[in-house]
Parts: C-alpha cells; structure tokens; sequence
C-alpha cells in the first residue's frame, strides 16, 4: 500500500480529510521525539515490522505461531484493523 493510499483510507475510515489526517500523523510523530516527515516515519517503521517477522520465522514454528497469534489478538483488542 502507497502512502497516499494509507493516507486516504484512514481519512475514509475517521470520516476527515487526508490533509487533517496527515497533520495528526505529524503531531503524534513529534510528541513521540521523531523529527521526520510522517512518510518515512512509516517505511521505517514498515521496515523494523518486516525485519522482526522474517527474525521470528527463524524460530522454531510452534513458537513463533504463538507469539504472533497473541499478538494479533492483543492488537486487535487495542482497535487495529487486521492486515
């Protein structure tokens, strides 16, 4: 997914714009000490998920099933959207 299509998909889900939407994004990525633009705040981001998941598939299958089903629910109760 493009950039500008995560950007108008949440601006869809929270009934906004893609302009306000981005100048939340900015906000929250200051107020967590980040000084970057919020466009490669998500590839590195994207990046550090997609390192993590190809560790976890090294580890022995049982475990790493278990670790990422909790985590899915942990996610999902928080009110992420699944992937």
């Amino acid at each position: 997914m493009t950039y500008n299509k995560l950007i108008k998909l949440l601006a869809a889900e929270y009934n906004t714009t893609p302009d306000k939407v981005e100048k939340e994004m900015c906000a929250a990525i200051r107020a967590a000490g980040y000084d970057m633009e919020p466009e490669a705040f998500i590839a590195l981001t994207a990046a550090k998920v997609n390192s993590e998941i190809n560790d976890m598939s090294s580890i022995s299958g049982t475990m790493a099933a278990v670790s990422v089903s909790h985590r899915t629910r942990r996610c999902r109760r928080r009110g992420f959207p699944r992937a």
